[in-house]
């Protein structure tokens, strides 16, 4: 709790401290609490409630508050001096919500929780409570009673695989809890930005990036299409949902945890068009990452070769561009090879979509050891096919 008042600060030259009621409106029970003041002369003061779990209530003077799920507390001050002169009470409530996350209700934090997540966001329906539950971002870009979104399905994953402790919303740092600073701004944070495009192959379209480091949730609108959504085979354990809408298909997905470099982020089966196909919207992680849309005049199709091209620029310092083809979904293995013939970088294992793939090399090995001025090749296998070719590095 939070108290701003410049009347508190009787004594210039100490440090005060002033008190306030938490009542829980289920028990009755109620407790005093003492906000200290924030240095000297700040005018500010800040405390905190502590609260158990409990239908009952709990001991008296305690400065602990037992609660359950859906339970209100009243924070009480009396504004001795106000404004207008004279005396008032200055009241703020918070509902309980337990667990954090439970968008059904079963009080258990689940995958299913972000399914429900996703399926809000194309068709709201939670509310109350079970919506609380489900809106668990940070101040910076979705406060407490901000709009929920496919991120807060990502959260719900990454905290179902344990890979977060707990929710941004239940971060200290959060907009729901008062800061004990005098300045509670959050600086703005710099929005990434990547480059979207789609590419139409005999059976379905696909809509790729440039990089997929990082992106743990999207929420996209496609004019000009109908159909089904699939995501990318490395995107196969993500959550996704989709919606036909008037304004055309709308497309959201969730993740635990982002794969990298450029690829294929999902596929199109459409039972309607494409007719003037047009992507209009593209939000990646609650708007962290921003979507450059590439023109489309007309849609791009897949290669129809698999071909390693040119490197540019070549010669290069510090580092260059590696592109090339697939024609189709493949096992890809690109490499660095010295005048030796000895491997000095491994920059692509794995699978990969069909489509155009690049790959930036920065004029460093495996460790990260800057390399000097000559002659490297680089080679891609894939299936069958294996193309080497020749770049210059020059300082």
């Amino acid at each position: 709790m939070r108290v701003t008042d410049a009347d508190l600060n009787a004594d210039d030259g100490t440090q005060e401290s002033v008190q306030v009621t938490a009542t829980n409106d289920a028990t009755l029970e109620s407790e005093s609490i003492t906000l200290n003041e924030q240095g000297i002369n700040s005018d500010i003061f800040f405390g905190i409630v502590k609260t158990a779990p409990g239908n009952v209530a709990g001991p008296l003077g305690d400065a602990t508050l037992n609660t359950k799920e859906g339970d209100v507390i009243d924070i009480s001050y009396l504004d001795d001096l106000t404004v207008q002169g004279g005396t008032a009470t200055l009241i703020d409530d918070d509902e309980v919500v337990d667990p954090f996350g439970d968008a059904d209700d079963n009080g258990a934090v689940q995958a299913f929780d972000a399914a429900k997540v996703l399926l809000h966001v194309l068709s709201p329906f939670l509310t109350g409570l079970d919506s609380l539950s489900a809106n668990l971002d940070s101040v910076a870009f979705d406060a407490v009673f901000g709009k929920i979104t496919p991120f807060d399905a990502s959260l719900v994953l990454q905290k179902r695989v344990g890979l977060i402790g707990r929710f941004p919303v239940q971060r200290d740092k959060a907009d729901n809890h008062p800061q004990p600073e005098t300045d509670n701004s959050v600086p703005k944070l710099v929005v990434d930005e990547r480059l979207l495009s789609l590419h139409q192959s005999a059976d379905y379209i696909s809509l790729w990036i440039d990089t997929r480091d990082d992106i743990l949730s999207g929420d996209l609108l496609i004019e000009g299409i109908e159909g089904k959504i699939e995501m990318g085979h490395e995107l196969g354990d993500f959550l996704a949902a989709s919606s036909n809408t008037d304004a055309g298909l709308r497309l959201v997905f969730a993740g635990a945890q982002p794969v990298s470099g450029p690829g294929e982020l999902l596929r199109i089966y459409p039972g309607v068009g494409p007719d003037k196909l047009q992507l209009t919207r593209a939000l990646f992680n609650d708007g962290r990452i921003a979507a450059r849309l590439d023109a489309i005049p007309s849609m791009r199709t897949l290669p129809t070769t698999t071909v390693l091209h040119a490197n540019m620029p070549n010669p290069f310092n510090p580092e260059t561009t590696i592109r090339f083809n697939l024609v189709s979904e493949s096992e890809v293995r690109l490499e660095i090879f010295d005048i030796l013939g000895q491997r000095v970088r491994t920059l692509l294992t794995g699978t990969m979509a069909a489509g155009t793939h690049q790959v930036i090399w920065n004029g460093q090995s495996q460790d990260g050891t800057p390399l000097g001025n000559g002659v490297y090749f680089y080679r891609l296998q894939t299936g069958d096919i294996d193309q080497t070719r020749r770049m210059l590095l020059l300082k």
